[in-house]
């Protein structure tokens, strides 16, 4: 998973030969800005 923190609602997508994960920063009811990330590997390698 990422090392940005806390993280919730993760939301993983595979195109093509490339994983896309998209999620955010969890605070509770405050807002959060979304995160992406991306890997040719689904273990983040």
């Amino acid at each position: 998973m990422a090392s940005t923190g806390h993280n919730e609602t993760p939301v993983i997508l595979k195109k093509d030969v490339i994983y896309y994960m998209i999620t955010s920063g969890c605070t509770g009811w405050e807002p959060n800005e979304a995160r992406s990330f991306k890997s040719n590997s689904i273990w983040g390698l």
